[in-house]
């Protein structure tokens, strides 16, 4: 196998980073938004 040498292209990376920021936000807006009570579930 010839793979092990293969780089990371632009598009991999963007993909890597905006799925990281989107995934980021899911698991870090209910902790944001828990100071303001049962109200936040809209949010």
């Amino acid at each position: 196998m010839s793979d092990k040498n293969v780089k990371i292209g632009f598009w991999t990376t963007s993909a890597l980073v905006a799925g990281n920021m989107i995934g980021s936000g899911v698991f870090l807006t209910p902790s944001a938004l828990a100071a303001y009570g049962p109200i936040s579930v809209i949010g």
